[in-house]
């Protein structure tokens, strides 16, 4: 497979901590920066599922983990697989003593034949 292009996006949960929405917003944010035109016209892709998608969160340590299964089924062709390794940013909201702000970054690889 050959590299197609290389996105990159940032996705914060704002106030609830939650790995997960930050990692959907990071994933939405990368769909933000890029259209892959391309794939048809200059890789000859013929079958939108033929690419593979990789996807890598930096996910912050101590916080619950994403939900792998979640963040693929945001990708609407191709084989997505979804990995995670230490990342991201946690830090304090400003508000309650219990309010957190979760930063996760995303990676995403498309790879055509």
């Amino acid at each position: 497979m050959r590299t197609f292009i290389v996105e990159l996006g940032t996705g914060a949960d704002l106030h609830g901590g939650d790995a997960t929405t930050a990692a959907l917003r990071a994933v939405q944010d990368c769909f933000n920066h890029v259209s892959l035109p391309g794939l048809f016209s200059v890789a000859g892709l013929k079958d939108p599922n033929e690419m593979e998608v990789e996807v890598i969160l930096g996910v912050p340590a101590g916080v619950p983990p994403v939900d792998l299964n979640k963040v693929a089924a945001n990708f609407p062709f191709g084989r997505v697989s979804v990995s995670v390794q230490d990342g991201g940013l946690s830090a304090p909201g400003g508000g309650r003593e219990d309010d957190t702000i979760t930063m996760v970054n995303a990676a995403v690889y498309v790879r055509v034949p």
